[in-house]
């Protein structure tokens, strides 16, 4: 996507107009297109976050996040964990 110069400068004349697109986002706080970190101690379910958050994405929303599920692809992306580990998560 080519952007202009124009992209990104503030009118600020018409974000005191409230005629401003809603913000999309992802999950509570997350903006999509923006990059963000689930950081946490070892063990305490990030991974199972995560993953609940990728089928959340796809399928229905299982956490109550008001995630409204669509037709797209998700990857996760795990250098931690075997595929049996997965596997239990999953099931």
């Amino acid at each position: 996507m080519h952007r202009q110069i124009n992209d990104y400068l503030l009118d600020i004349e018409k974000a005191f107009s409230g005629d401003i697109k809603p913000l999309d986002m992802v999950l509570p706080g997350l903006l999509a297109g923006s990059v963000g970190s689930l950081v946490a101690p070892g063990s305490t379910g990030k991974g199972y976050l995560a993953n609940s958050i990728c089928a959340s994405l796809t399928t229905v929303d299982l956490l109550g996040f008001g995630i409204q599920p669509t037709d797209c692809h998700v990857a996760y992306i795990t250098a931690e964990d075997p595929i049996s580990v997965l596997e239990h998560r999953i099931d």
